[in-house]
């Protein structure tokens, strides 16, 4: 019987991303449901108020993963070849969303109309996180080496506040309606650089990689519980109709920061010794990139053929748990069947890439007579870690580092 060998994936970080991934399905609920044109009256206008603010930390948690994992990239060959298969999955999810809308909805563009959708990918209907996901994996080793010259847990502290509060903190304030005849918004500054707000989740993922917090789990879900109901109360008493019409607490909002923070912190240490688990943990984790894009034909079809069965918040509730959970097992079906296809041609492309840049290092850089041992963690030349698991693994002194989504 062969043996199982375990991950070196965390799996407290997997279930991290499991949970991102499933808030996809969830948060588009809400999209499509109709829950946003809904007139906010009564308790069913908080509790699914607080629902939607729970799934809403979906891309917040992907970027704080991508900060916990990537915190030790370097600037290097390897590390940009390491985004290739994330191009590969964001492109062949587009090839089967063009499929899907000639053959099953009868849509016809001109061929370089298709073109186009997928170079920009925005054929995955959600292919906007991939392209802000490209431009921060880019800068990822400026960032790091940035955030890492500063010496002292102090620093590093006062430098997460600081960002989070010319990136996030305006938005937030400025949020506020004052539905006065001169003025509608505070005008709180600095809010220049309030389109930077995926730096700071990215940031927090870098503190909490190094410095470890740790919070109780009750406190964790009681302080969450805390935040989700200000957050719908919030939105609630300040609406002048639906949702819309109060404060929305959108990804930009520093409040969603620390409830990222607490769902965070409440899995990404949790250890179990069972191998069989932490294997399927560790392999849906992986296909998260393929699993955000495609759960766009689901939503398409789900929601397009129970339309007319949503009645307001009278059965929300049960719309939601007749849909989800048929969605997520058959976007993570497609998804891991997809991904292992997809395997090989990312092999294929990279691994020449990986070994191309080995050598290269090698002979720019000549090994001494008494060689001191060198860790993964601070080699760009690693071309055994190919990267097919979607950042899964961590770059640490302990677990090689792959590419992430």
């Amino acid at each position: 019987m062969k043996k199982l060998i375990a991950p070196k994936n965390e799996f407290g970080v997997d279930l991290v991303k499991i949970f991102a991934m499933f808030s996809v399905l969830s948060l588009h609920f809400f999209l499509y449901s109709g829950f946003y044109e809904l007139e906010s009256h009564g308790l069913q206008a908080i509790i699914h108020g607080m629902m939607r603010m729970l799934f809403y930390q979906c891309v917040p948690l992907f970027i704080m993963i991508t900060g916990y994992l990537k915190r030790n990239a370097k600037f290097c060959a390897a590390h940009y070849i390491k985004l290739i298969p994330v191009l590969i999955s964001s492109l062949a999810v587009g090839l089967v969303t063009i499929c899907y809308k000639i053959f099953c909805l009868n849509q016809s563009f001109a061929p370089i109309v298709w073109l186009q959708s997928l170079w920009t990918f925005n054929q995955p209907g959600y292919g906007w996180y991939i392209n802000l996901y490209i431009s921060l994996f880019m800068i990822i080793p400026f960032i790091n080496g940035a955030y890492n010259s500063l010496k002292t847990k102090k620093q590093k502290t006062a430098a997460v506040i600081i960002f989070i509060f010319v990136s996030m903190f305006a938005v937030s304030i400025n949020r506020i309606p004052l539905h006065g005849e001169y003025i509608q918004s505070i005008g709180f500054i600095p809010n220049y650089l309030s389109g930077l707000w995926p730096l700071g989740y990215y940031i927090v993922g870098m503190y909490v990689a190094e410095f470890r917090p740790k919070i109780s789990k009750w406190r964790c879900a009681l302080l969450l519980f805390i935040m989700l109901l200000f957050e719908a109360v919030a939105n609630y008493v300040t609406t002048s109709g639906n949702f819309y019409g109060g404060i929305t607490f959108n990804n930009e909002d520093c409040v969603n920061v620390p409830i990222a923070l607490l769902i965070f912190l409440m899995f990404y240490d949790i250890q179990i010794k069972n191998i069989p688990i932490r294997i399927a943990a560790a392999k849906i984790s992986a296909v998260s990139v393929v699993f955000y894009l495609l759960s766009w034909i689901g939503d398409d079809y789900f929601y397009t053929k129970h339309r007319a069965e949503f009645k307001g918040f009278s059965n929300l509730t049960a719309m939601f748990f007749k849909i989800i959970p048929i969605h997520i097992i058959l976007c993570l079906t497609a998804s891991l069947i997809l991904f292992a296809l997809l395997k090989p041609l990312n092999k294929a492309i990279t691994a020449p890439l990986f070994k191309l840049c080995s050598r290269s290092a090698a002979a720019e850089n000549p090994a001494p007579v008494n060689p001191t041992p060198v860790s993964e963690a601070e080699s760009c030349s690693d071309a055994s870690d190919v990267g097919y698991d979607a950042e899964s693994k961590t770059d640490s002194n302990t677990q090689k580092d792959t590419v992430e989504v």
